[in-house]
C-alpha cells in the first residue's frame, strides 16, 4: 500500500493517512513484535536502521477500517482501565469489611444476637462498639465474640430464590 497524504485537518491522521490509535495498537502487535524481532540487528544491543525498518511491511487497512478498529480497541483499552479502578475499589471495601467484621468484631448484630443481649433496639448496630460481650481466648491470644451469641454463616437461613 503506498503512504500518501490524506486528512491534514484531523489531528487524528498521520500526514501519510494512518489513524493513530490504529497504529498505536498496531505497533504493540505480536505481529509486529515479530517483524521487528525477525529484522533487527543483534550486536551488543538490538539495532533497527533505517535500511531494516525499510524492509518492514506496515498492513494499513483503509482508513474508514483503520478507524473503526482504532476507536473499537481505544473503548476496551477504556473499559478494561475502569474495571481495573472498580476491581482495586472493591478490593479496598473488602478489605475494610473484613477488617470490621473479622479483626474488630463490628460486625452488624442481627435481631437473635440483640435480643440474646436483651437489647434488641441494637439490631444492625456494630457488635463490638455496642458493648456485645467478648471473651479472651486461649490459642489466638486476643479477645473474640462470645460464640453462644455468634452463628456460623453456614447455619444462616438461605432459602434458594424462586
Amino acid at each position: 500500500m503506498a503512504l500518501t497524504r490524506r486528512d491534514s485537518h484531523n489531528p487524528w491522521i498521520s500526514s501519510w493517512g494512518a489513524f493513530q490509535k490504529y497504529l498505536a495498537y498496531y505497533l504493540r502487535s505480536d505481529l509486529f513484535r515479530k517483524a521487528m524481532n525477525n529484522n533487527a540487528v543483534m550486536t551488543l544491543r538490538c539495532s533497527l536502521n533505517e535500511q531494516i525498518f525499510s524492509y518492514l511491511d506496515l498492513l494499513l487497512p483503509p482508513l474508514d477500517e483503520q478507524i473503526s478498529i482504532g476507536d473499537f480497541l481505544f473503548l476496551i483499552h477504556r473499559k478494561i482501565e475502569l474495571n481495573q479502578r472498580l476491581n482495586a475499589e472493591l478490593e479496598g471495601l473488602a478489605k475494610l469489611l473484613y477488617d470490621y467484621w473479622f479483626v474488630q468484631y463490628d460486625f452488624p448484630l442481627s435481631p437473635a444476637q440483640a435480643a440474646a443481649l436483651r437489647k434488641p433496639h441494637l439490631t444492625g448496630h456494630p457488635y463490638r462498639s455496642s458493648g456485645g460481650p467478648m471473651v479472651f481466648h486461649e490459642q489466638l491470644k486476643r479477645e473474640i465474640p462470645i460464640s453462644s451469641l455468634i452463628s456460623s454463616p453456614f447455619s444462616m437461613n438461605t432459602s434458594p430464590r424462586t
